[in-house]
């Protein structure tokens, strides 16, 4: 097992990545929108949950690796999340991860609100360091391997933080030099989206 992460650290270690094929891409309110409680606002209790219970639809974001068709619940006084199955599984009300993984047989990793999965590196918040008008993007090896990667403005994918601020540091030196402007950028021959980038970008975000 050891030696299969070390085979994944190198695919993504080279510009292998850029070739791998895009598998979702997230824009900030499409983020949101992934992780939204699976009864969205509706606080009615579905009338196939089990009676008895006490049960309440919960109001959480939903956790990234349960599947389409699920539901979460609560109950006053007690400080944990329930699984409502499907329908067609009866309906059931479990108690943890490892018990629903068992109920369908397999692992679950994280997926979006269709079921695509999005790898075990999954981002739950939207990072601080990354401005809303980027998108985050997951793509997937030949191996099957499923990464987060950041796309830019201008349709450039980032592979990690490290790039991206790097990116976001040059755009401020352009700012200084005095090349911020569309008609100098554009003179330039570089892309003024770049501009609109650089905009949403806050000295705390650069830290």
């Amino acid at each position: 097992m050891a030696m299969a992460r070390a085979d994944d650290a190198e695919t993504t270690s080279d510009s292998a990545w850029k070739t791998w094929k895009m598998v979702r891409s997230f824009t900030y309110q499409e983020h949101l929108e992934c992780l939204a409680p699976p009864l969205g606002d509706c606080q009615t209790v579905p009338s196939n949950w089990p009676q008895g219970l006490g049960l309440k639809v919960s109001k959480q974001p939903r956790v990234p690796w349960l599947p389409p068709g699920w539901g979460q619940a609560s109950i006053s006084g007690w400080n944990r999340t329930i699984y409502i199955s499907p329908e067609e599984m009866g309906s059931k009300a479990i108690y943890c991860r490892s018990s629903v993984e068992h109920a369908l047989g397999k692992r679950l990793k994280p997926v979006d609100q269709h079921g695509v999965v999005l790898g075990d590196e999954f981002i739950k918040l939207w990072p601080k360091w990354l401005a809303k008008d980027w998108r985050i993007v997951y793509k997937k090896s030949a191996k099957g391997l499923v990464k987060p990667f950041f796309l830019g403005p201008d349709d450039t994918v980032y592979k990690d933080k490290k790039s991206v601020l790097a990116r976001t540091k040059k755009m401020v030196k352009w700012r200084r030099a005095g090349l911020g402007t569309r008609k100098s950028r554009a003179k330039d021959g570089e892309l003024s989206n770049d501009v609109e980038c650089f905009r949403t970008f806050t000295r705390k975000q650069l830290e």
